[in-house]
């Protein structure tokens, strides 16, 4: 994990969880449906304020996307 992505996440108190889907979870299939997506990689980051909006990032991005991203969130 890249020592700033840590430093975000340390700095704007996210928890990072992350969902594998080699192992057959079908709570991680369930979430990527209602999310709509079906494209890896996939990220949700679901604010701790309003967790019914979440910023969702699909397909390839890089870690200046993600860290402005979780600069935005609530």
């Amino acid at each position: 994990m890249d020592e700033a992505f840590k430093e975000k996440l340390k700095e704007k108190n996210i928890v990072f969880i992350k969902a594998d889907l080699t192992q057959n979870d079908p709570a991680v299939s369930e979430m990527l449906e209602r999310l709509g997506s079906q494209s890896l990689p996939f990220t949700v980051m679901f604010g701790a304020k309003d967790y019914t909006r979440p910023v969702v990032l699909r397909d390839l991005f890089g870690l200046e996307t993600l860290l402005k991203v979780m600069d935005e969130a609530k």
